[in-house]
């Protein structure tokens, strides 16, 4: 949570406090008014009225209790700050991945590290959602647009920069010592080439729209069909009998 959040939460709990002591200070002058009342119209009729007046007056205010003069949900977030678009999260994830794909070959334990992140701000952006910012309206997309693009030719670029990194480090020294500098590389740059066919096979097999939405739509379709054409010979029966009966 950062610290303008952190703020904003400490500002809500301040509100709460002061509106628990306003009501605690009225509540303390209506029972004074009432007792200085009673003292002074002891022996007059109209003070025994006043005095029943106020004895209901206190039982109702000692009805009163904070959270009946707290804001209803509605009215907390109308007063918290809009939510802000999904820029700084969709950069933050991209960044992350990043530092995943690129480095993968000098920490492995970094794709580790970043799931355990991701499981806390999980939680942390339902806290800023449901307490912080006011919760925004589902819009429905198409897809998430430019970053899928931008991740995509990250993965390439990423398959390229390991492979460097595999060379520079010596692994394939390691593994063939007597291995020449040239079959080295011409190794190398067959790996990155059957690395990105394979991304390429990846991604043409993973279909656009799955297989159970489109058998969904097909039925939704066929459903919409049958109905159209019930529709249509209720009305043609409906005209042959309104013509017979014409006749008749």
């Amino acid at each position: 949570m950062s610290k303008k959040e952190r703020a904003r939460y400490a500002e809500r709990k301040d509100l709460n406090k002061e509106l628990t002591r306003i009501l605690d200070e009225w509540r303390n002058s209506e029972l004074d008014k009432a007792e200085r009342q009673k003292d002074s119209n002891a022996y007059t009729t109209k003070a025994v009225d006043d005095i029943l007046t106020d004895n209901t007056l206190n039982r109702r205010c000692s009805d009163i209790t904070f959270e009946s003069l707290s804001l209803s949900q509605a009215e907390i977030e109308c007063s918290q700050p809009k939510w802000e678009d999904l820029y700084e999260d969709y950069l933050e994830m991209v960044i992350q991945f990043g530092y995943i794909i690129f480095l993968s070959t000098l920490f492995p334990l970094a794709a580790f590290f970043s799931l355990l992140n991701n499981i806390i701000e999980i939680r942390t952006d339902a806290f800023k959602l449901c307490m912080i910012y006011q919760r925004p309206f589902s819009q429905r997309v198409k897809d998430i647009g430019h970053w899928q693009k931008i991740m995509e030719y990250m993965v390439f670029a990423a398959i390229i920069i390991n492979c460097i990194f595999c060379s520079t480090r010596g692994v394939f020294r390691r593994l063939v010592p007597d291995l020449p500098f040239a079959a080295e590389i011409f190794i190398l740059v067959c790996i990155e080439h059957l690395l990105i066919l394979l991304c390429k096979v990846i991604r043409s097999t993973i279909e656009y729209v799955p297989y159970w939405v489109r058998v969904e739509k097909s039925i939704m379709e066929h459903r919409r069909r049958e109905a159209f054409k019930k529709l249509e010979c209720d009305a043609l029966h409906l005209k042959e009998n309104r013509s017979h009966n014409y006749n008749e």
